[in-house]
């Protein structure tokens, strides 16, 4: 369990552009159990308000809040679902200076198996950027499909 623990904090999608984004676009995250995960959601270009359309499913909780405006670029989300069935919820950011609003589409639900793809063999720590294929298969076969730059 903690190594899929370790796997799943790895999935996200990063894109590189000069626009505002959340960082992790789309998240398959394990039921919730004795053991919590937490995961931090990341928003460039702008400072957020964080809520979930579903707070039973995923939480999500603003940290590093800029003072006196209620607002932060990061955000912990952690499952809350226990249903042995695929569960959703949509993370919304809205900047506070734009009212612009940024989305992130959370699924909770058992997860059979999780793939780590690399074109590398060995990960040393002094390395270039690496890009990771992540695939984190559900109970019904459905699959996430993630990248990751490290």
């Amino acid at each position: 369990m903690q190594s899929a623990v370790l796997l799943l904090s790895l999935i996200g999608v990063f894109q590189n552009c000069g626009c505002s984004k959340i960082i992790m676009l789309k998240l398959l995250l394990p039921l919730a159990g004795e053991t919590r995960i937490d995961l931090t959601l990341e928003a460039t270009g702008g400072c957020y308000r964080w809520t979930s359309i579903r707070p039973e499913v995923a939480s999500v909780q603003p940290i590093d809040e800029e003072t006196g405006q209620g607002c932060s670029r990061k955000a912990v989300l952690q499952a809350l679902s226990t249903q042995p069935s695929r569960l959703t919820s949509i993370i919304l950011a809205e900047d506070v200076g734009t009212g612009q609003k940024l989305h992130c589409d959370v699924s909770v639900d058992v997860i059979s198996s999780i793939s780590v793809f690399s074109t590398k063999r060995k990960i040393h720590l002094d390395d270039s950027p690496l890009l990771l294929k992540i695939i984190a298969l559900d109970s019904e076969g459905a699959h996430e499909i993630s990248f990751l730059s490290l």
